[in-house]
């Protein structure tokens, strides 16, 4: 998979550009900071998931005075081509609209299109921020992957909404606990699909990722993850475990008006030779974990959908020396590798140099 083109308006420092990708495997974006380059990858993952890795509302992407952005880019799997559109406002006026081949599209029927995998500097959170980031980080890829995780995960959102919202009335002797019921029920099918594809998707990264985190780091070494509960591992049992535990804390979630246990709880972390990184690993360590966690993320990709994700590296190969940079490039198995950077580094085979500044991008 690569991306032939790239249209940008109104999105965040650029207010008009269009980008043409080069045939190199590699493309460098350099420039000083504040320039647009990670607003560039940013744009990219917008057309892909809809939502940025930041924490930023979509409002806040639209350039400064601006109404209204858009994005859109053309992308080429072997000789197919997709062009795909993303439009959003500030004000209904402007509704978001998602359109690929000029036909619009839901959400869940967008994203998956364009498959791709991205190391920031901000991905070393993953280890040490709350578990929302890990959550996040699941959803992201398995979203990518699988149309139906994405629509249950949009239909939980909502019943969980919907019965957050019901425990408060209860609480406030406004409904009957009964009412319940049909709301618990829809939560127990979809949360149990939720629990069953990410603990699927985990246990397939395991069986690369103590390998590739001792590609990165040169020695061998064992990466593992671990959950911060046990959940049986078939469907049926989980949704049976589900089930026990919404009806076993049932009293608790009235009393606190919100829903205490399921997926949107779910949390994990990760362990280097039998140690919590998170607690007792270097810089360094963590780095080479989060490396080793985006090399799964492409086989996995490519093994689940036949697609090659696009690599999108934000300004992380300068803390390598050239050799490392070469290695670390080496690794990854991508058709297209798009990387930032705010220092110069050294130029890698069959990839082509751009600069960027002030929004404008040049050779």
């Amino acid at each position: 998979m690569k991306l032939k083109s790239l249209s940008l308006e109104n999105v965040r420092n650029y207010e008009k550009l269009r980008f043409d990708f080069p045939d190199e495997k590699i493309i460098v974006i350099q420039g000083l900071n504040a320039q647009g380059k990670t607003n560039f990858l940013e744009s990219i993952l917008l057309l892909s998931l809809t939502k940025t890795f930041s924490n930023a509302k979509q409002e806040d992407l639209i350039m400064w005075g601006k109404d209204f952005a858009r994005i859109s880019g053309v992308i080429t799997d072997q000789k197919d081509l997709l062009s795909l559109e993303f439009f959003w406002g500030k004000t209904k006026q402007f509704p978001k609209t998602l359109k690929i081949n000029n036909v619009k599209k839901k959400t869940e029927d967008f994203v998956g299109n364009l498959q791709v995998v991205i190391f920031t500097p901000k991905e070393m959170n993953l280890i040490s921020d709350p578990p929302s980031i890990r959550r996040k980080y699941l959803n992201i890829i398995l979203s990518q992957t699988d149309k139906k995780y994405l629509q249950n995960l949009i239909n939980f959102q909502n019943t969980l909404k919907n019965r957050n919202a019901l425990l408060k009335m209860i609480n406030d002797k406004k409904s009957k606990e009964d009412e319940l019921v049909f709301w618990d029920k829809k939560l127990t099918e979809e949360g149990s699909d939720i629990y069953f594809k990410r603990r699927k998707f985990i246990s397939k990264i395991q069986e690369s990722l103590s390998n590739n985190y001792s590609h990165v780091a040169g020695k061998e070494n064992l990466l593992s993850i671990m959950w911060n509960k046990n959940i049986p591992e078939s469907l049926e049992d989980i949704k049976i475990f589900y089930k026990n535990k919404i009806e076993n804390m049932r009293g608790k979630d009235i009393i606190t008006e919100t829903t205490l246990s399921g997926p949107h709880r779910d949390d994990f972390s990760i362990f280097l030779n039998g140690k919590e990184i998170s607690i007792s690993g270097s810089r360094g360590e963590w780095r080479s974990a989060i490396l080793a966690l985006k090399l799964s993320e492409v086989n996995y990709i490519k093994n689940t959908t036949g697609k090659t994700p696009i690599l999108l590296l934000d300004d992380v190969l300068s803390e390598f020396d050239p050799l490392r940079q070469k290695n670390v490039l080496n690794l990854f198995h991508a058709e297209q590798i798009i990387i930032t950077t705010a220092h110069p580094i050294n130029k890698p085979e069959d990839s082509r140099i751009y600069e960027v500044r002030n929004g404008v991008i040049t050779e």
